[in-house]
């Protein structure tokens, strides 16, 4: 329906279309101004109550004088200040006011003014995510606000180049998704598929955010573990992956960012690779890649040596059970498997002045008393405890399950076929990330797969070249 040139009818049409009567936060003003009857709605929560004061100021100075023809002269000659626009259309006009404008008819125009005033009021401060942590650095970190993210992208990227699209996805909620990147340097048909698939997103909601996004954009059910994509809540992270040309996608009322496209190398990689020097970033990158290894081969090793100790050399028999369970090896190694995931789950939902008492209490009942009374081998809680410290050290929480379940398939392998099970298992694990689908066709492996010498160079040689 298009707006009335009779105020009355377009006041009750509109109140009726945003359901008034039952929403509090919504205000409605009526007043005369100049020769003519005026009304203006918004939503009280969403903009600043000395700007409407303002704007009520400014426009209460037309007293006795005469308006001008149309909305476009009106928006011209009279509002002086703010982002303003006009609209004939009751659909924009509504998703304007739920986006924090101010809603203005005035009689006899046939179109609404539209004046931005949005201030969602007090956010949460851009202090430094307490996941990507660094020794050195920027300590800030974006938000729940599309925009502040935007801004705080901007602010380091002084580029007319920069380009940031909004786009605004779910049928009912309408939020905003903001693509970013330099129009410069950017992978153009990357752009042009991410461009594509928001644009035909058919969806009622983003109900959680950026992973509701994920999830459609990757086409619904995703089976393989390994990550479609990358996130950061770091300003600087992103700005490094959008001037090599990436893409990032801001979605309002979350705090991470997806960046595109993603690579195996690229979820390796942290800040503080790039805020020591080289030879120190170069080094705790390969212990990164070492403690991978570790997480996801010491137990089935370890079982595969237990089940064939006739061939072990002698220097390594200190790995042998001295002392043997009554619940079967393989599931100790499985029972453990999921207690840690048991109380990482019961971290989250403890309060903070209670995590050490969770942490004491897992460590005497799994670490002592499940050895004493005979439940688990004291061999298997140290080889979990090391494998659940070097979890910690990856920085992709989807990489570090996705680690986990390639580690469990290959312990149920190795526990009927011995050794052949790694191998059996490691085939598996590699099928899964080089058969990993991500946005746009990208291979996870590139550039080892396919093979780009002169990219594989920039990714493993760029701390030793400054980059």
């Amino acid at each position: 329906m298009k707006v009335s040139p009779i105020l009355t009818e377009n006041m009750e049409f509109f109140s009726h279309r945003i359901n008034m009567s039952n929403n509090f936060d919504v205000i409605k003003r009526r007043f005369d101004m100049a020769d003519r009857e005026s009304c203006v709605f918004f939503c009280d929560g969403f903009v600043q109550e000395d700007t409407v004061s303002k704007l009520f100021e400014s426009l209460s100075k037309f007293k006795g004088m005469k308006c001008p023809e149309s909305a476009d002269e009106f928006v011209r000659q009279v509002i002086v200040f703010g982002d303003v626009s006009v609209s004939d259309d009751f659909d924009n006009i509504t998703l304007a006011l739920l986006c924090g404008s101010v809603v203005m008819f005035i009689d006899r125009y046939e179109s609404a003014v539209l004046i931005d005033f949005r201030s969602y009021g007090v956010q949460r401060s851009t202090a430094e995510p307490s996941r990507e942590n660094v020794a050195r650095g920027a300590r800030d970190a974006f938000v729940e606000r599309a925009l502040t993210n935007v801004t705080l992208l901007r602010r380091r990227l002084r580029s007319a180049a920069f380009s940031s699209e909004v786009f605004q996805v779910g049928s009912t909620t309408k939020t905003d998704v903001v693509v970013c990147y330099l129009a410069d340097r950017v992978d153009r048909p990357l752009l042009k598929n991410v461009r594509k698939n928001i644009a035909a997103l058919k969806i009622d909601n983003l109900s959680m955010s950026q992973q509701t996004l994920s999830n459609k954009l990757m086409g619904g059910r995703i089976i393989n573990p390994f990550p479609k994509f990358r996130y950061t809540e770091r300003p600087d992270v992103a700005v490094s992956q959008i001037l090599r040309g990436d893409v990032i996608i801001v979605v309002d009322n979350s705090p991470q960012v997806i960046m595109l496209p993603v690579s195996f190398f690229d979820v390796m990689e942290e800040p503080n690779d790039y805020y020591f020097p080289s030879v120190t970033g170069t080094y705790l990158r390969l212990i990164r890649y070492l403690t991978a290894l570790l997480s996801v081969y010491l137990t089935p090793v370890w079982l595969a040596a237990l089940s064939t100790p006739d061939i072990l050399p002698e220097r390594l028999s200190f790995i042998l059970v001295k002392h043997p369970a009554s619940i079967p090896l393989i599931l100790q190694l499985l029972i453990l498997e999921v207690l840690i995931d048991g109380f990482k789950l019961a971290s989250l939902n403890t309060p903070a002045l209670m995590t050490t008492t969770l942490s004491v209490l897992g460590a005497i009942v799994i670490g002592n008393v499940s050895v004493s009374v005979g439940w688990f081998c004291a061999e298997s809680v140290l080889y979990m405890g090391i494998i659940a410290l070097a979890n910690f050290s990856l920085p992709s929480y989807e990489m570090s399950y996705a680690f986990k379940f390639s580690r469990i398939t290959m312990l149920i392998l190795t526990w009927f076929i011995g050794w052949w099970g790694i191998l059996l298992g490691t085939v598996i694990m590699f099928a899964a990330m080089l058969f990993n689908k991500t946005l746009a066709g990208y291979k996870f492996l590139y550039p080892l797969i396919p093979f780009n010498a002169k990219e594989l160079k920039r990714l493993t040689l760029k701390l030793f070249r400054g980059e």
